[in-house]
């Protein structure tokens, strides 16, 4: 597994890879990112069919999105994650809220 990061548009991305999938959430610091992305990279090595609104893949998306924030956590990224998947977010302010950690 490996974390990949960049910005696009001004606006910022994270993304990591497991053995066979790989998950990426795109957003801003207002919002936090969100899941935008899922490719099956065994099935789909070119990455041209993004299954992240799949209804047979958002148990992966859930795994994955857990793995990422598992890792922006261990590596003290700035990067703010919005909740989803029913899990908290990540550097992720609510208004009259705390940050979420």
């Amino acid at each position: 597994m490996h974390f990949e990061w960049s910005t696009y548009n001004e606006r910022f991305w994270r993304a990591i890879v497991t053995g066979r999938f790989k998950y990426g959430v795109y957003g801003g610091t207002k919002k936090g990112g969100t899941p935008w992305l899922l490719f099956d990279l065994e099935n789909d090595p070119d990455e041209l069919d993004n299954l992240i609104n799949e209804p047979n893949y958002q148990n992966v998306a859930k795994e994955c999105h857990q793995k990422l924030r598992q890792l922006l956590f261990d590596s003290d990224d700035f990067f703010v994650l919005a909740p989803a998947y029913e899990q908290s977010g990540f550097n992720y302010w609510q208004e009259h809220e705390h940050m979420v950690t």
